[in-house]
């Protein structure tokens, strides 16, 4: 096993993000979503609990916090982007197709405790992680992110996250 650095992590996300086939629009838009914002699958999927925020940004809604996340409109596929902007069901994929094939590109990651990381975490791993490389605080992460807890946003930042070799 070997320890993938922010960078790396950071690699393998882009590579899976160019693996999958821009033929499938739905699929990619929904991974760019992913990459670009680290929001969870059940939230990109759930078009109703998007609306405008402002001119330059989405408000998200995040059923497992039962609260709201600003999202920048740049981050989002334009594909996409039609349907969240009038509430309409935007891909015919479910959570089940869309962890499919990312198993399909991603390899496995498994967390230092052994326990395996859901790979489609793994770019909310990622998104977490560059958000604190490009110098905001811990605190501000939480916030941008809408955690709650900081404990839950610093596993994140300092889980060491294994590939196998």
């Amino acid at each position: 096993m070997i320890i993938l650095s922010d960078v790396e992590l950071d690699h393998v996300c882009t590579a899976a993000l160019s693996a999958i086939s821009k033929n499938d629009v739905e699929l990619y838009s929904i991974v760019f979503v992913l990459y670009n914002t680290g929001l969870r699958v059940s939230e990109v999927l759930n078009t109703t609990g998007w609306r405008e925020y402002s001119l330059t940004e989405y408000e998200v809604y995040l059923s497992k916090t039962d609260g709201y996340r600003v999202i920048n409109k740049s981050a989002v596929h334009p594909y996409i982007a039609y349907f969240y902007s009038n509430g309409l069901p935007a891909t015919f994929h479910t959570y089940r197709s869309v962890v499919y094939s990312l198993s399909k590109v991603l390899p496995r990651i498994v967390a230092a405790d052994g326990t395996n990381v859901r790979l489609a975490h793994l770019f909310r791993y990622n998104h977490i992680r560059r958000l604190k490389a490009s110098g905001l605080s811990i605190s501000e992460v939480a916030l941008k992110i809408n955690h709650k807890n900081l404990q839950t946003t610093k596993s994140y930042l300092h889980s060491p996250l294994l590939v196998q070799a």
